[in-house]
């Protein structure tokens, strides 16, 4: 399944100083969403583009923090809350914890790995399990109806399932249960609640797609949904072989009987979170790795591209600057395959060979200008545009030009964002044409903004961006190629 996107963080903040500690640290990790007072943070969670994964206090004093509105709200929309101060005592600590008011707590200085960990788990949708909560490999307790895990029973004997699902039901309130009369009705199900489904009870013989075909349909779509296989037939040679190519967790024979059903799905619900938490486990660890040597390729990248290397592309501030833009744009999560890459210095030489052949040919003055949209401008603007409307699937029709007295401003469309999912920051395991391209085409921009005294802003997204780029006008352009001539 695809991954979904990666959820901000809000920074409720007293000092700038501790704005820019924090964001100095993890800026390029997260999407930060800094406030200054608690009625913007609160504002901030209800009307952020995307419901916020984390909330973290740096707050100097614990007064008061047990009533705090802020704090509440969070909660309510299921923020995970962190608090840093340098005022700690353990009573109250305790306390705030046991009452649930705050997930996290730590001391100034932040412990800075442990603080990533929490962060990284909370934006990717991971959840932290706190002091109240069941271990990963048990199924949690839920209060509500709909947020318990779902068993999906798949069997063309609506009768049957209907029975059985109402005795399970009837007997406990750990899990729900879902039904389908056949693997087309059970993948539908599926697309609409995947997230919640922890178990798939399928009957090997159906119309159509069988029991074991379904099974294997799953496994890479949804990896930690555990399966079980079920028939009346004793059908031995199947349930083994799905068995020991690791695709069902277990092998029920009908007919069903409710009460001995009832503890092997709840283990198979048990195996379901546990298979989740080591995933998330892993992939918490892999994106802290990547993090810290994802750094390395920036640094080879600024001493490679920026002054005073030979031929530099452009000043150092213009490259930090759009290697810091990249950061902001989100893409894949990273895999092992993605931190070996990071240790190959070839991939790196690589990427720097090819983004200066981009580069040089689209910053070049020989290339001469244009009209654009009645305004003479460098015609490598135009053509680094193109590149990158291009790579998105759209054409000039869905940019926004404003002219002024001053300015000449292009735009990205907002219900149109350019598309980008990968870049020279992200996670990569080889050098494509596409990727130095589109690279190529977005530093030629930062570049020519920075020459003809503009200014470029992109706004990051998931695997997405926002791009506007505020030239001079015409006659301001003119006077500086007469200055430079």
């Amino acid at each position: 399944m695809p991954s979904e996107p990666a959820a901000p963080v809000i920074l409720r903040y007293e000092h700038t100083s501790d704005l820019d500690a924090f964001q100095s640290v993890f800026a390029g990790a997260f999407d930060i969403i800094p406030c200054r007072t608690d009625e913007e943070a609160r504002h901030r969670i209800d009307h952020a583009p995307q419901a916020p994964a984390a909330l973290v206090m740096i707050q100097p004093s614990l007064r008061n923090l047990g009533k705090s509105e802020l704090l509440a709200q969070a909660s309510n929309a299921g923020c995970f809350r962190i608090l840093i101060s340098d005022q700690l005592a353990l009573d109250d600590i305790v306390h705030l914890l046991d009452e649930r008011v705050i997930d996290r707590c730590y001391e100034r200085p932040w412990d800075e790995k442990r603080l990533r960990t929490d962060l990284f788990t909370a934006t990717m949708g991971v959840g932290i399990r706190d002091r109240s909560e069941p271990a990963a490999h048990e199924a949690p307790a839920a209060d509500h109806t709909e947020s318990r895990p779902l068993v999906l029973i798949v069997d063309d004997e609506t009768a049957a399932t209907k029975y059985l699902s109402k005795q399970l039901l009837r007997m406990q309130e750990r899990f729900g249960v879902r039904c389908a009369a056949s693997a087309d009705e059970a993948l539908n199900i599926l697309r609409n609640e995947g997230d919640r489904i922890a178990v798939l009870m399928t009957d090997q013989r159906m119309p159509g797609m069988k029991g074991d075909q379904l099974i294997s349909e799953l496994r890479q779509s949804y990896p930690y949904i555990t399966r079980i296989l079920t028939s009346a037939y004793g059908e031995l040679d199947v349930a083994l072989g799905a068995v020991n190519e690791g695709r069902i967790f277990g092998y029920e024979k009908k007919p069903w009987n409710a009460a001995n059903l009832r503890p092997v799905l709840e283990d198979a619900i048990a195996q379901h979170f546990r298979l989740k938490a080591q995933a998330a486990s892993r992939q918490v660890q892999t994106s802290s790795s990547f993090q810290s040597s994802r750094e390395r390729r920036r640094t080879r990248l600024m001493e490679a591209l920026a002054d005073p290397a030979p031929q530099a592309l452009a000043t150092a501030e213009v490259i930090d600057r759009f290697l810091s833009t990249l950061e902001t744009i989100h893409t894949l999560n990273p895999g092992k395959a993605h931190l070996r890459a990071l240790e190959l210095p070839e991939l790196d030489q690589a990427l720097i060979r090819g983004l200066r052949v981009e580069v040089t040919s689209l910053t070049s003055p020989e290339n001469g200008t244009r009209e654009f949209h009645g305004h003479e401008i460098p015609a490598a603007i135009p053509e680094a545009l193109a590149t990158l409307l291009t790579a998105s699937g759209l054409t000039t029709r869905s940019l926004e030009i404003t002219e002024s007295d001053q300015a000449l401003t292009i735009a990205s469309g907002p219900d149109q964002p350019l598309r980008m999912y990968s870049h020279l920051l992200s996670p990569l395991t080889g050098v494509s044409n596409p990727l130095l391209e589109q690279q190529g085409a977005l530093l030629a921009l930062f570049i020519w903004a920075d020459r003809l005294g503009g200014h470029l802003n992109i706004h990051g997204g998931q695997h997405s961006f926002g791009l506007t780029l505020s030239l001079p006008s015409r006659k301001s352009a003119r006077s500086l190629e007469d200055h430079n001539a």
